[in-house]
């Protein structure tokens, strides 16, 4: 699940408890919304075409 405020979140944690978090990232990124647009894109196109095709194929 996507946070709002992930690394004020992450700054308070580790203020609270004292636990190094300088690993810690979001785990998805940007780009990766993007791409999943993208993918989603081409699979409404695809579904669009086939019910296109087998709407008008007699």
């Amino acid at each position: 699940m996507r946070v709002v405020g992930f690394a004020q979140m992450v700054k308070q944690v580790e203020a609270k408890t004292g636990i190094d978090t300088t690993d810690i990232r979001p785990l998805a990124q940007p780009w990766m919304y993007l791409i999943l647009l993208g993918v989603s894109l081409i699979l409404l196109l695809i579904d669009g075409w086939t019910i296109w095709t087998a709407l008008h194929r007699y």
